[in-house]
């Protein structure tokens, strides 16, 4: 067995020690249940090899798809080592390209799965960060009560 299938976890809650709980198995709390539960997953013994496989066939296909928006990270995150350590954004800009793809691919899941309930609401606020205004502080956003709202000034603006 692999070094990661062997680990073993301890839970306490209140000093009441539970007994070890192997990782590899699904978990279920037997006491807080009135009924046996359905098995919905179980790791098998090639899972980690296979989701290692899976992740790195996602990473290389992705940046293959988005070659041309990914053209800079190398060299940008590169020269973020040079930033001043007391900028704000020093600890996010130094994100590697990996965590840009999975990141990406993140908030479009979750826009998925949360699209029908945001379009059903009747009023929204989405906030956003001002370093995608492509005009930074020259933008020309209308400032209102619920903040500033964008003009579409420029076409190539991300907000």
């Amino acid at each position: 067995m692999a070094e990661r299938e062997k680990k073993k976890l301890v839970v306490t809650t209140n000093k009441i020690i539970f007994k070890p709980v192997d990782l590899t198995q699904p978990v279920f709390l037997y006491s807080f249940m009135k009924k046996k539960p359905t098995i919905t997953y179980r790791i098998e013994d090639d899972f980690y090899q296979k989701l290692e496989k899976f992740t790195q066939e996602t990473i290389d296909n992705g940046y293959k798809l988005f070659e041309n928006e990914f053209i800079n990270i190398d060299s940008f995150y590169k020269n973020c080592f040079k930033d001043k350590p007391d900028r704000s954004d020093h600890n996010f800009r130094q994100t590697a390209k990996p965590f840009y793809l999975i990141e990406a691919m993140y908030y479009q899941i979750f826009d998925n799965e949360n699209r029908e309930a945001f379009n059903k609401a009747e009023r929204t606020v989405i906030i956003l960060p001002d370093c995608l205004s492509y005009l930074g502080d020259k933008c020309k956003r209308e400032k209102t009560e619920l903040g500033k709202i964008c003009t579409r000034c420029v076409p190539k603006c991300q907000i």
